[in-house]
């Protein structure tokens, strides 16, 4: 199966909430997404202040089935104006 690339518009998003976009996209949830790649949920919710470990971010992208280093790309944070 090939991989795809996050679109565009998605990249506005820090990672906690494009992951919990793509989950409701899905009709799922993010306990779902959990159960599935093993991931703990504490560990998705710590992605709002908290770059993941790499093992991390390959779980979310094969999940979601897009390009891992376009997760790597997204912020944390959003940038205070």
């Amino acid at each position: 199966m090939k991989l795809k690339k996050i679109n565009e518009k998605d990249k506005n998003y820090t990672l906690y909430e494009y992951i919990k976009i793509s989950c409701l996209r899905q009709n799922n949830s993010i306990g779902d997404l959990c159960r599935s790649t093993g991931l703990a949920y504490k560990t998705i919710r710590n992605l709002k202040e908290k770059k993941p470990r790499m093992s991390t971010y390959i779980k979310i992208a094969n999940y979601f089935n897009i390009i891992s280093a376009d997760l790597y790309e997204l912020d944390i944070k959003k940038e205070e104006v």
